[in-house]
């Protein structure tokens, strides 16, 4: 999106909302990861941070737990409390816990259609409706 913030934004929303509606909870763990932004507390009015983290949780539960996006997910809320909580306590002990994982390329799943469709200019997708604003 090249830091387009909000358009980034629109398409992970409609990618949650595709995996919410296909029931993939692997699209749906990816496109909660992509609405949390690329920086801790990014969202900034409550509402927005709430709806991101219920989303976050959600698609959470509904992973295997020793799935490489429930980690993923995990380390992005626990960053986001330590970082409310002004302690990085809970965030070493997971960045640790990643790093011993074996999951070494957070990007090895871009072929999924959530990554995808968010970093890929809409000029270059064909077919591709742009989501609601």
């Amino acid at each position: 999106m090249n830091g387009d913030l909000q358009t980034a934004r629109r398409w992970f929303d409609a990618a949650y909302r595709q995996a919410e509606q296909s029931g993939d909870p692997i699209a749906l763990a990816l496109a909660a990861l992509g609405l949390g932004g690329r920086w801790v507390r990014e969202h900034r009015t409550s509402a927005e941070s709430e709806q991101v983290r219920t989303r976050q949780s959600r698609a959470l539960s509904l992973l295997d737990p020793s799935a490489p996006p429930a980690l993923r997910l995990r380390v992005r809320l626990q960053g986001e409390d330590d970082y409310r909580n002004g302690t990085p306590d809970g965030i070493l002990r997971l960045l640790r816990e990643a790093r011993d994982s074996g999951d070494r390329s957070p990007s090895r799943r871009r072929s999924t259609w959530p990554t995808t469709a968010c970093s890929v200019p809409s000029t270059r997708r064909s077919g591709a409706s742009r989501p609601a604003s």
